[in-house]
């Protein structure tokens, strides 16, 4: 992934956390996160979700759906 790609993602990953949201990316090549490592992200300020892409059509997405179902259920019982 080049720095631009990476330079617009955060962008729209910000602004999605100044709104309480977050961003999920699902069916991402495992080799991304060796690049984009929680350290980098973190760096940049970056809240980003990752899941992998699995064998199985649409196990990621289904995963980070439920996994953004949660965070909302307990984001509203705070």
């Amino acid at each position: 992934m080049s720095a631009a790609f990476l330079h617009v993602i955060g962008d729209y990953a910000s602004r999605l956390d100044e709104r309480g949201g977050r961003l999920y990316l699902s069916g991402v090549d495992p080799h991304i996160r060796d690049v984009w490592t929680d350290d980098l992200l973190h760096a940049q300020g970056l809240h980003i979700e990752f899941f992998p892409a699995t064998n199985t059509l649409g196990e990621s997405t289904l995963a980070a759906y439920a996994d953004a179902e949660v965070r909302i259920h307990r984001e509203r019982r705070l």
